[in-house]
């Protein structure tokens, strides 16, 4: 005796569900990095000089750092098929990725 049984769907999960771990983990990767370009625009003492004067000979590095925070977001937000499209994912994700970086400078110039 045969039995008719319709098989139930395996649940789906929103393969979007992983950028819940994947950002938080760049942006904890990142934070060395940044606190590093924070010391590097203008030195230990500060962007104020702190008596000892602005040292600013390894800001270059400060940009290095915060490309580095930034292009972490886009490792993060790239490979999760959060959008469809993949051109359109990359491209977002690759503009989400510059503007990180671009904002992280802003802040950690004006420390």
């Amino acid at each position: 005796m045969t039995e008719n049984r319709a098989v139930a769907p395996a649940p789906k999960r929103a393969a979007g569900l992983h950028l819940l771990w994947t950002i938080p983990l760049a942006l904890v990767v990142g934070i060395p990095f940044l606190i590093w370009a924070g010391f590097s625009w203008c030195g230990i003492s500060g962007c104020g000089g702190g008596g000892f004067g602005v040292d600013s000979r390894y800001a270059w590095q400060s940009i290095i750092c915060c490309l580095i925070a930034g292009i972490l977001v886009f490792a993060a937000l790239a490979p999760v098929p959060w959008l469809r499209n993949v051109r359109a994912r990359l491209m977002t994700s690759a503009a989400i990725g510059l503007l990180y970086g671009v904002i992280s400078a802003l802040v950690t110039r004006g420390h």
